[in-house]
């Protein structure tokens, strides 16, 4: 089947070289998520939603378009490179040798519609309330990237949920088979299997991984590494180690690691609602568990918020700074004739 999206890697074709070696062709991309966001510089809020959405847009294309699954999503496999018109980090997935096409043999699980009315709410933003606060907010002048004065405002989407009908958000479907992932970002369901055995996985499989993916992103470290997560005495096992801590419900620490600017008018914002996402996201029970595309509303909403707070903190400045400027030739002219 062909897979094409412009939030995936492209893949042009292979070959062999002289020695016989095997290579693939495909897109080249400047960096993966991880080696820019681990123990680096925070990131603007805005920046790291922009990434999210990237992701989240690329699940929904193999969750509902193509029709299949990931099973090794993680910061490494989201591949970055610089947007030449906004100067931001774009976000694209690779690797795709554990993800499966799943056509046949689904089994098909139906999600209560208590659970579904109750993962609408907990995803919702409070747009009326959120543009109050957006408007009485007060932001501290500091330095602004060359991407909040470039780049095009992004409209809050209509509810993506409006196109499939309520009957088929309430469907989610499993089957069988065998997932080699990487322990971090692995759900509850394949750790209780235990490795190389078969589980049963669906389209939930990549939204957990994805949910420990927005805790990766906000606290800009891998997950799992610190001890408050998982208790690793000595030189222990660390799949066992994360096995027993996700097992026994626990999740890896949502620390909001963010710059003086966004904590002071950002993140009140869209806080709640984030926190929410990644619980949903983290949810034992597969059933409990978003949709991508529902998901990918809800951070697109949170997206357009930050980025509108970024856009009213640069009209503040560029007024502050053009006063200033103003006040500062006027007494220039002021000394001139004084002279």
């Amino acid at each position: 089947m062909r897979t094409r999206h412009e939030r995936l890697v492209t893949f042009f074709g292979h070959g062999t070289n002289e020695k016989g070696e095997r290579f693939l062709v495909m897109e080249l991309m400047e960096s993966s998520l991880d080696r820019l966001l681990w123990g680096r510089q925070p990131w603007r809020l805005v920046h790291r939603l922009i990434v999210l959405v990237d992701v989240a847009s690329a699940l929904t294309y193999l969750h509902h378009t193509h029709k299949s699954l990931h099973l090794d999503l993680k910061s490494s496999n989201c591949l970055v490179s610089i947007d030449p018109v906004t100067n931001s980090f774009r976000a694209k997935l690779s690797d795709f040798g554990a993800s499966k096409i799943v056509l046949r043999g689904k089994k098909k699980v139906a999600r209560a519609m208590g659970i579904t009315k109750a993962l609408t709410m907990k995803l919702q933003l409070g747009v009326s309330s959120k543009n109050d606060m957006l408007q009485s907010s007060s932001c501290s002048p500091t330095s602004v990237s060359s991407f909040e004065r470039q780049s095009p405002t992004f409209p809050v989407p209509p509810s993506l949920n409006k196109s499939a009908s309520s009957k088929k958000r309430q469907q989610l479907w499993t089957k069988r088979m065998i997932v080699q992932g990487t322990v971090e970002w692995m759900a509850p369901e394949i750790l209780r299997a235990g490795p190389g055995a078969s589980a049963e996985v669906g389209p939930s499989v990549d939204m957990y991984a994805f949910g420990i993916l927005l805790i990766e992103v906000m606290s800009q470290s891998r997950p799992w590494t610190s001890e408050e997560d998982v208790e690793m005495p000595g030189h222990g096992d660390r799949f066992a180690s994360i096995t027993r801590a996700v097992l026994s419900g626990k999740r890896p620490r949502l620390h909001f690691n963010v710059c003086p600017e966004d904590e002071a008018s950002v993140l009140g914002l869209i806080r709640d609602t984030y926190e929410n996402v990644v619980k949903a996201c983290c949810d034992e029970n597969y059933l409990h568990r978003p949709r991508s595309d529902e998901v990918l509303e809800s951070l697109m909403n949170l997206r357009s918020l930050s980025y509108k707070q970024s856009r009213g903190i640069i009209r503040q400045r560029s007024f502050a700074e053009r006063a200033v400027e103003w006040l500062g030739k006027g007494e220039e002219r002021f000394e001139m004739r004084t002279r």
